[in-house]
Protein backbone atom coordinates (compact mmCIF):
# COMPACT_ATOMS: atom_id res chain seq x y z
CA UNK A 1 0.00 0.00 0.00
CA UNK A 2 1.03 3.30 -0.98
CA UNK A 3 0.74 6.88 1.45
CA UNK A 4 -1.20 9.30 -0.80
CA UNK A 5 0.34 12.82 -1.31
CA UNK A 6 -2.81 14.28 0.61
CA UNK A 7 -2.35 12.97 4.26
CA UNK A 8 -6.53 13.66 4.74
CA UNK A 9 -7.31 11.78 1.27
CA UNK A 10 -7.05 7.84 1.12
CA UNK A 11 -8.55 7.22 -1.87
CA UNK A 12 -8.70 9.32 -5.20
CA UNK A 13 -11.90 10.00 -6.20
CA UNK A 14 -10.82 9.03 -9.73
CA UNK A 15 -9.85 5.52 -9.03
CA UNK A 16 -12.47 3.13 -10.36
CA UNK A 17 -11.98 -0.36 -8.05
CA UNK A 18 -13.13 -3.44 -10.35
CA UNK A 19 -12.38 -7.09 -9.36
CA UNK A 20 -9.89 -9.61 -11.60
CA UNK A 21 -9.88 -12.97 -11.47
CA UNK A 22 -6.77 -14.01 -12.67
CA UNK A 23 -4.06 -14.87 -10.37
CA UNK A 24 0.09 -14.45 -10.57
CA UNK A 25 1.48 -17.56 -8.60
CA UNK A 26 5.07 -16.54 -6.80
CA UNK A 27 6.95 -18.85 -4.47
CA UNK A 28 4.12 -21.74 -4.07
CA UNK A 29 1.56 -18.58 -3.10
CA UNK A 30 -1.38 -17.02 -5.36
CA UNK A 31 -1.47 -12.99 -5.71
CA UNK A 32 -5.19 -11.66 -6.10
CA UNK A 33 -5.25 -8.15 -7.37
CA UNK A 34 -8.35 -5.50 -8.03
CA UNK A 35 -7.57 -3.49 -11.58
CA UNK A 36 -7.62 0.58 -10.73
CA UNK A 37 -9.13 2.42 -14.20
CA UNK A 38 -7.98 5.86 -13.30
CA UNK A 39 -7.84 8.88 -15.19
CA UNK A 40 -4.64 10.33 -14.12
CA UNK A 41 -1.37 9.65 -15.62
CA UNK A 42 -0.30 7.09 -13.12
CA UNK A 43 -1.00 5.63 -9.91
CA UNK A 44 0.27 2.94 -7.19
CA UNK A 45 -2.32 -0.09 -7.18
CA UNK A 46 -3.75 -1.56 -4.46
CA UNK A 47 -3.30 -5.37 -3.52
CA UNK A 48 -5.17 -7.54 -1.52
CA UNK A 49 -2.92 -9.57 1.07
CA UNK A 50 -4.12 -13.70 0.65
CA UNK A 51 -3.51 -14.22 4.21
CA UNK A 52 -7.30 -15.12 6.13
CA UNK A 53 -5.95 -12.15 8.23
CA UNK A 54 -5.80 -9.16 5.61
CA UNK A 55 -8.72 -10.40 4.12
CA UNK A 56 -10.65 -10.71 7.54
CA UNK A 57 -9.37 -6.97 8.13
CA UNK A 58 -10.29 -5.63 5.42
CA UNK A 59 -14.04 -7.03 5.47
CA UNK A 60 -14.59 -5.95 8.66
CA UNK A 61 -13.09 -2.35 7.16
CA UNK A 62 -15.41 -2.55 4.35
CA UNK A 63 -18.35 -3.23 6.69
CA UNK A 64 -17.86 -0.74 9.54
CA UNK A 65 -17.44 1.84 7.51
CA UNK A 66 -19.99 0.69 4.69
CA UNK A 67 -17.11 1.76 2.05
CA UNK A 68 -16.13 -1.14 -0.53
CA UNK A 69 -12.92 1.01 -1.24
CA UNK A 70 -9.28 0.00 -1.11
CA UNK A 71 -7.37 1.07 2.33
CA UNK A 72 -4.32 3.29 1.33
CA UNK A 73 -1.99 3.49 4.27
CA UNK A 74 1.84 4.21 4.71
CA UNK A 75 4.33 1.65 5.58
CA UNK A 76 4.28 0.19 9.31
CA UNK A 77 7.56 1.16 9.91
CA UNK A 78 10.12 5.20 10.14
CA UNK A 79 11.04 6.26 6.64
CA UNK A 80 14.13 4.45 5.25
CA UNK A 81 14.24 1.75 8.17
CA UNK A 82 14.53 -1.92 7.41
CA UNK A 83 10.92 -3.28 6.59
CA UNK A 84 8.98 -4.52 8.97
CA UNK A 85 8.55 -9.05 8.18
CA UNK A 86 6.85 -9.33 11.58
CA UNK A 87 4.59 -7.97 13.88
CA UNK A 88 7.25 -7.79 16.37
CA UNK A 89 9.12 -5.01 14.35
CA UNK A 90 6.22 -2.88 14.17
CA UNK A 91 5.87 -2.76 17.84
CA UNK A 92 9.79 -2.74 18.11
CA UNK A 93 9.63 0.54 15.95
CA UNK A 94 6.22 2.23 16.19
CA UNK A 95 5.41 1.01 20.11
CA UNK A 96 2.44 2.77 21.45
CA UNK A 97 1.74 5.24 18.38
CA UNK A 98 -0.04 2.17 17.06
CA UNK A 99 -2.01 0.94 19.04
CA UNK A 100 -4.00 -2.12 17.37
CA UNK A 101 -1.51 -4.35 15.09
CA UNK A 102 -3.05 -7.33 12.59
CA UNK A 103 -0.84 -10.26 13.23
CA UNK A 104 -0.58 -12.33 10.19
CA UNK A 105 2.53 -14.25 10.94
CA UNK A 106 5.42 -13.33 8.94
CA UNK A 107 6.34 -12.21 5.28
CA UNK A 108 6.25 -15.16 3.73
CA UNK A 109 9.05 -13.87 1.26
CA UNK A 110 11.13 -11.00 3.41
CA UNK A 111 11.41 -8.56 0.47
CA UNK A 112 8.73 -5.76 -0.72
CA UNK A 113 6.05 -6.79 -4.00
CA UNK A 114 7.45 -6.63 -7.39
CA UNK A 115 6.59 -2.75 -9.03
CA UNK A 116 5.79 -2.45 -12.33
CA UNK A 117 4.98 0.53 -14.87
CA UNK A 118 2.41 -0.24 -17.09
CA UNK A 119 1.44 3.57 -17.47
CA UNK A 120 2.93 3.30 -21.39
CA UNK A 121 0.86 0.98 -23.48
CA UNK A 122 3.05 -1.44 -24.90
CA UNK A 123 5.61 -0.83 -22.60
CA UNK A 124 6.37 -2.51 -19.09
CA UNK A 125 9.09 -1.15 -16.74
CA UNK A 126 9.99 -2.93 -14.07
CA UNK A 127 10.64 -0.18 -11.07
CA UNK A 128 11.08 -2.01 -8.02
CA UNK A 129 12.19 -6.04 -8.27
CA UNK A 130 10.29 -8.23 -6.04
CA UNK A 131 9.21 -11.74 -5.14
CA UNK A 132 7.94 -12.45 -8.45
CA UNK A 133 11.04 -12.01 -10.11
CA UNK A 134 11.68 -10.79 -13.72
CA UNK A 135 11.90 -14.14 -16.16
CA UNK A 136 8.64 -14.75 -14.51
CA UNK A 137 7.03 -11.24 -15.73
CA UNK A 138 8.95 -11.83 -18.85
CA UNK A 139 7.60 -14.91 -19.81
CA UNK A 140 3.86 -13.28 -18.72
CA UNK A 141 4.47 -9.80 -20.41
CA UNK A 142 7.14 -9.87 -23.21
CA UNK A 143 10.06 -7.88 -22.83
CA UNK A 144 10.85 -5.43 -20.08
CA UNK A 145 12.58 -2.48 -19.44
CA UNK A 146 14.59 -2.78 -16.35
CA UNK A 147 14.93 0.86 -14.36
CA UNK A 148 18.40 1.34 -13.49
CA UNK A 149 19.46 2.91 -10.14
CA UNK A 150 20.63 5.97 -11.75
CA UNK A 151 17.20 6.24 -13.96
CA UNK A 152 15.21 5.17 -10.64
CA UNK A 153 16.40 7.90 -8.54
CA UNK A 154 14.19 10.64 -10.97
CA UNK A 155 11.59 8.04 -10.55
CA UNK A 156 12.04 8.00 -7.13
CA UNK A 157 8.25 9.54 -6.71
CA UNK A 158 6.80 6.73 -8.84
CA UNK A 159 7.18 3.86 -6.31
CA UNK A 160 8.37 3.36 -2.72
CA UNK A 161 11.98 2.36 -2.19
CA UNK A 162 12.96 3.68 -5.07
CA UNK A 163 15.68 6.39 -3.07
CA UNK A 164 19.24 5.43 -3.64
CA UNK A 165 19.04 4.70 0.67
CA UNK A 166 16.46 2.67 1.80
CA UNK A 167 15.35 -0.35 4.23
CA UNK A 168 18.95 0.73 6.10
CA UNK A 169 19.79 -0.22 9.30
CA UNK A 170 21.94 2.64 11.79
CA UNK A 171 25.28 0.43 11.71
CA UNK A 172 26.88 0.36 8.46
CA UNK A 173 26.60 -2.02 6.32
CA UNK A 174 29.78 -3.39 3.53
CA UNK A 175 28.80 -5.87 1.28
CA UNK A 176 30.98 -8.36 -0.49
CA UNK A 177 30.59 -10.46 -3.58
CA UNK A 178 29.00 -13.68 -3.62
CA UNK A 179 31.53 -16.79 -3.06
CA UNK A 180 33.61 -14.51 -1.39
CA UNK A 181 34.65 -13.42 1.91
CA UNK A 182 34.75 -9.93 3.12
CA UNK A 183 37.64 -8.01 4.95
CA UNK A 184 37.24 -7.25 8.06
CA UNK A 185 38.80 -3.70 9.18
CA UNK A 186 37.24 -3.69 12.89
CA UNK A 187 36.12 -6.20 15.71
CA UNK A 188 33.04 -5.17 16.18
CA UNK A 189 32.13 -7.14 12.98
CA UNK A 190 28.83 -9.25 11.82
CA UNK A 191 28.80 -11.12 8.29
CA UNK A 192 25.88 -12.66 7.14
CA UNK A 193 26.57 -15.48 4.61
CA UNK A 194 23.98 -17.00 2.32
CA UNK A 195 24.72 -20.33 3.30
CA UNK A 196 27.42 -22.43 5.42
CA UNK A 197 31.02 -22.15 4.33
CA UNK A 198 34.03 -24.21 4.83
CA UNK A 199 35.95 -21.29 5.96
CA UNK A 200 34.56 -17.94 7.67
CA UNK A 201 36.56 -14.68 9.41
CA UNK A 202 37.47 -15.58 12.72
CA UNK A 203 37.54 -11.87 14.08
CA UNK A 204 33.75 -11.31 13.63
CA UNK A 205 30.59 -12.72 14.49
CA UNK A 206 29.07 -15.29 11.78
CA UNK A 207 25.67 -15.14 10.85
CA UNK A 208 23.79 -17.14 8.09
CA UNK A 209 20.68 -16.05 6.18
CA UNK A 210 20.12 -19.76 4.99
CA UNK A 211 21.83 -23.25 6.52
CA UNK A 212 20.99 -24.42 2.81
CA UNK A 213 22.36 -21.21 1.41
CA UNK A 214 19.03 -20.76 -0.69
CA UNK A 215 18.49 -17.65 -1.51
CA UNK A 216 14.72 -17.73 -0.94
CA UNK A 217 15.07 -18.43 2.73
CA UNK A 218 17.63 -15.86 2.58
CA UNK A 219 15.81 -12.98 1.44
CA UNK A 220 12.74 -14.22 3.51
CA UNK A 221 15.23 -14.07 6.68
CA UNK A 222 17.24 -10.59 5.58
CA UNK A 223 15.18 -8.04 7.50
CA UNK A 224 14.72 -9.89 10.60
CA UNK A 225 18.39 -10.38 10.86
CA UNK A 226 19.39 -6.93 10.05
CA UNK A 227 16.94 -5.52 12.78
CA UNK A 228 18.96 -8.06 15.32
CA UNK A 229 22.34 -7.02 14.28
CA UNK A 230 21.34 -3.25 14.50
CA UNK A 231 20.18 -3.59 17.68
CA UNK A 232 23.14 -5.16 18.70
CA UNK A 233 26.02 -2.72 19.04
CA UNK A 234 28.40 -3.94 16.26
CA UNK A 235 30.42 -1.20 14.14
CA UNK A 236 29.66 -3.01 10.92
CA UNK A 237 27.33 -5.53 8.82
CA UNK A 238 29.13 -7.21 6.15
CA UNK A 239 26.30 -8.97 4.00
CA UNK A 240 26.68 -11.30 1.17
CA UNK A 241 25.37 -10.68 -2.21
CA UNK A 242 23.08 -13.28 -3.91
CA UNK A 243 23.43 -14.56 -7.43
CA UNK A 244 21.20 -12.27 -9.32
CA UNK A 245 18.63 -14.42 -10.31
CA UNK A 246 15.00 -14.77 -9.19
CA UNK A 247 14.57 -13.32 -6.08
CA UNK A 248 18.59 -12.78 -5.48
CA UNK A 249 17.95 -9.42 -7.87
CA UNK A 250 15.21 -8.57 -4.77
CA UNK A 251 17.38 -9.29 -2.20
CA UNK A 252 20.47 -7.65 -3.76
CA UNK A 253 18.48 -4.52 -4.55
CA UNK A 254 17.37 -4.42 -0.78
CA UNK A 255 20.87 -4.79 0.18
CA UNK A 256 22.48 -1.93 -2.15
CA UNK A 257 19.99 0.41 -0.99
CA UNK A 258 20.66 -0.47 2.80
CA UNK A 259 24.49 0.37 2.39
CA UNK A 260 24.21 3.39 0.93
CA UNK A 261 25.47 6.63 2.89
Amino acid sequence: MTQPSNPDRLVDPRLVIRPDRRLIRAGGRSERFLLIDVTAPTVAPTRMGSMPSSLHSMVAYCSASRSFTPLAAPSANPFGYVSPTKAAHVRDSLGERCPWIVDGGACAHGVESTILDLSVPGRARLLRPGPIPLEKLRELLGEIEVVTRAANQQAAQDAPGMLERHYSPATRVVLFPNGTLPVIANLRSAVLFLGRRAHAPANADVFLLSEAGSTEEAARNLFDLLRQLDARGYETIHAELAPPAGIGAAYNDRLTRAAAR
